[in-house]
């Protein structure tokens, strides 16, 4: 039978305190499981083992040797948990349950690809997947030893989680730095709050997200003025090649078109009255082809001779 614990001051004892800055938990939280037939688990099972690298350190009253019902507030998920169930009015326990005020509400973080048990507030259940490979410990033994599911067997995984509580004042994310998570292959860098992906096959995954914002940078006041002061002097220079381009064809131009034109005027260009002696003048007789009259020799000659009419 479950007790419900309605006195509120008596609800906070619960509390582990706030979980406000950035928690990433141990790889080898849910790379290395415990065997307690016949089921496996993460990070605690009853009094039998602990890892206390699965867990945010406590800073409230509530400890973290007591596994019963216990809650963090406010706060956020773990880095690579996320909210898998939601609670009001009431938050379950194994034997016992905290009643809730009407403005607070509970979230169970779970690692990704496990679900919520229903009943039990912060624990959460994976399963084997059949046929992987699975590193795992006696609760009887310290010792760490692989082994191999068969095809078809099914393990079911269960862990405690990390309930939440937050009032509707309370923020529901918070900006935290860039913090190093340190895996056995690589060191990538990420921002909280943050979900890394994470299948119970395979060891703690952290993706790395890449923002590339395209930007434009505006050109400075000295390259502004370097362009102001290009085209000045370019479009004058411009102007000048283009004038004396204009004056040298003009002057090839008449170069080749004067003789032509002087040489047609000398040969049309009649001959004048051309001054002899000084004091008299003469006639210049301008030169044509010899007029030959037309006449019929009776003798049958052939050779004909010019007739040059009398000038006065």
């Amino acid at each position: 039978m479950t007790t419900t614990i309605t006195d509120l001051d008596s609800t906070s004892s619960f509390n582990r305190g706030p979980l406000t800055t950035p928690f990433l938990p141990a790889a080898s939280c849910l790379s290395t499981l415990t065997w307690n037939p016949p089921s496996l688990y993460f990070g605690h099972w009853t009094t039998n083992e602990f890892n206390s690298a699965c867990f945010p350190k406590p800073s409230g009253s509530q400890s973290t040797t007591h596994w019963e019902i216990y809650y963090y507030s406010p706060g956020i998920c773990p880095l690579g948990w996320n909210e898998v169930a939601t609670f009001s009015s009431v938050f379950p326990g194994f034997s016992r349950a905290l009643f809730m005020a009407p403005d607070v509400t509970a979230f169970l973080c779970c690692p990704t690809g496990y679900t919520y048990t229903p009943n039990i507030g912060h624990q959460c259940r994976g399963t084997a997947i059949a046929g992987s490979t699975y590193t795992w410990r006696s609760v009887d033994s310290t010792s760490v030893s692989a082994f191999t599911i068969e095809a078809t067997q099914t393990i079911d995984i269960y862990g405690d989680g990390i309930p939440i509580w937050r009032q509707r004042t309370d923020p529901t994310s918070f900006s935290f730095p860039e913090i190093t998570a340190t895996s056995p292959t690589s060191s990538p860098t990420v921002t909280a709050p943050f979900s890394i992906p994470f299948s119970p096959t395979t060891t703690l995954i952290t993706p790395i997200t890449s923002t590339l914002t395209p930007t434009f940078t505006p050109p400075t006041k000295s390259t502004s003025s370097s362009v102001k002061v290009g085209v000045g002097v370019g479009v004058p220079l411009g102007l000048i090649v283009i004038i004396l381009g204009i004056l040298f064809y003009i002057r090839h131009y008449k170069r080749h078109a004067i003789p032509g034109q002087a040489q047609f005027a000398d040969q049309t260009q009649p001959e004048t009255p051309s001054k002899g002696l000084r004091g008299s003048t003469e006639l210049a007789e301008l030169y044509t082809l010899p007029a030959e009259l037309y006449t019929d020799d009776p003798s049958g000659r052939s050779t004909r001779y010019p007739h040059e009419l009398p000038t006065s």
